[in-house]
This record gives structure tokens, sequence and C-alpha cells, in this order.
């Protein structure tokens, strides 16, 4: 018996998965007798790069043949977890400059073993393929391509679901109602605009985690804030406010000493909120922002 027979697979695999990518590739390189043990390992992650390419170009045939051999029979099922990552944001049809990309998705049901799947700024158009991916992470700016990934899933396999919309700032309206809305941030936009939109959407809202950027702050703003997202666990506010003339950091750091003198007698703040966080940023005249500050 060999030295190999004499120790279970499961225990060389879990040898293997301690070594450097680079390592398994020399070893698969020099020594067959291991190399379906840890083949798997070798193409557990799949990262795509989409970006707009001449389908005559010679660069385009290079990456096609890297493209094949990941979409292979061979190698696709190994494949637990794929990210795409644009260079720089999509078009909206990305048929016409990004032939890579189609053709990838249309490849995407051969990765019969994913797990896990994210994609920032890619439009997933392709539909009816079912992956059984447990994790999925998508990060997209809203508009009417914005729920076409919902038929590349199933929901009975899903169990993490991570979804980032980035769009005008009138569209908060259609996201505030949903329950599963966790994480909002919002800047720049003025006070009025802001709580019109609160104004228009039935609360209170589950939101747990609020960033937005404002022009003034004052503690009638504060308390329509704290009523409206109750569920609060960390609250992040930023203003910018715009002075004539010289100023100094003293007189900022006044503007936040008055907020803290008055934060004293708020009890408003949501229950559970564990950070509030308000800074300050002082235009003076046409000049860039030359004091800032804090209130952590």
């Amino acid at each position: 018996m060999s030295s190999q027979e004499q120790v279970p697979n499961e225990l060389w695999l879990g040898i293997f998965r301690c070594l450097p990518t680079n390592t398994l590739k020399d070893l698969s390189s020099t020594d067959t007798r291991f190399k379906g043990i840890f083949r798997p390992l070798l193409f557990t992650h799949f990262h795509l790069h989409p970006f707009g390419i001449s389908p005559e170009s010679p660069e385009f045939t290079r990456a096609l043949e890297r493209l094949d051999f990941w979409c292979s029979y061979a190698v696709a099922p190994l494949v637990r977890s794929c990210s795409i990552t644009p260079r720089g944001r999509m078009e909206a049809s990305p048929a016409s400059r990004y032939p890579l990309f189609s053709l990838f998705l249309e490849r995407l049901g051969q990765f019969t073993g994913l797990r896990e799947l994210s994609a920032r700024w890619a439009h997933l158009t392709q539909s009816d393929i079912n992956l059984g991916v447990s994790r999925f992470s998508y990060r997209v700016t809203y508009g009417g391509a914005a729920g076409l990934w919902v038929p590349l899933l199933r929901p009975e396999c899903l169990r993490e679901l991570t979804l980032q919309y980035t769009g005008p700032f009138t569209t908060t309206t259609l996201f505030l109602p949903r329950s599963t809305l966790t994480h909002l941030t919002i800047r720049p936009c003025t006070i009025a605009d802001f709580t019109t939109q609160l104004h228009g959407t039935r609360g209170p809202s589950r939101i747990t985690s609020l960033d937005v950027a404002f022009d003034n702050l004052d503690m009638a703003t504060l308390s329509t804030l704290c009523a409206f997202f109750q569920s609060l666990t960390a609250l992040r506010i930023r203003i910018t406010c715009k002075t004539e003339g010289d100023g100094d950091a003293v007189g900022a750091n006044e503007t936040a000493t008055e907020f803290l003198a008055e934060l004293e007698d708020f009890s408003t703040l949501p229950e559970g909120l564990h950070l509030l966080a308000v800074a300050w940023s002082f235009e003076y005249g046409s000049s860039p922002p030359s004091a800032r500050a804090r209130v952590p």
C-alpha cells in the first residue's frame, strides 16, 4: 500500500487546503498522484472583470479562450464562488459593448456547484437559470433592469441576500416601506426634500443604519429622523455649511458644542441606537472646506 493510500483523501484535502495556490499549481505539474484530490481547490473561485472590447481584437480572442476554459464542463462544476466586478459601471445593454459578459451569462448555468455569487454594476439579464446559490450579493444602479436577477436563483436554496441599489433621490419612497431594507445612504440633499420623502411614506421604517448629508441640522430635524427611523442602531449625519467671509476652527467647534448642549435634553433617540456621529464641514465663500467639527 502506497503512502497516499494509507491516508484518507479527506485528510489529504485538509492538508492541501493549507497550501498557497501557487504551490498547488506547481504540485499539479510535477506530481499527478494527488491531482484528483486537490484539483477542485485550484478552481474554487472565479473572478470576472467585464470590459468593453471589440470581437475583432486579438485581446478578445485571448480573453475568450480563458472564458472557455473556466466555463468548460471539466472546470465550471468545481467553482464554488463567483464575483463580477466590471471596470467601471456597465451600460444597460451589455451585448453591444460587452460581448464576453454576454457569453458568460449564456454559460452561467454550467456552474452547477456555485454557492456564492456577487455582482457590482453588472446587468444580469439572463433568466431561467435557477442557480442553487445560498449567498447572493448585488449592487447596481436602480432602473428598469434592477429586478432581472430574480429568475437566476432558487428561493429554496437562498440563505443570505444582500442588495444595494444606487439611484435618484426620488426613488427613496419606493424602498422605504420594504421591511428587508436595513441600510440607507443619502447624500447630499436638503432637509426639506428629505422630510418630504418621509411624509409621503408609511412609517416607521425598519432601517437600522442611516447615513445622510444635509445643508443644515437642528433638533426638529433630528426629532423627525428618530420618529420615523425607530429601529436605528447607527445614525451618521454630515452637514456642509456655507459661510460668508473668513472663518476659523473655533467657530466651527462652537457649533458642535451648541449641538451637544441641546442634545443633553433630547429624549427621543431610538432605544437601540448605539452610534450617533455628526460631522460638519464649513465652506467659507468659494474656498474649499477649511474647518471641520465632529461629534462622535
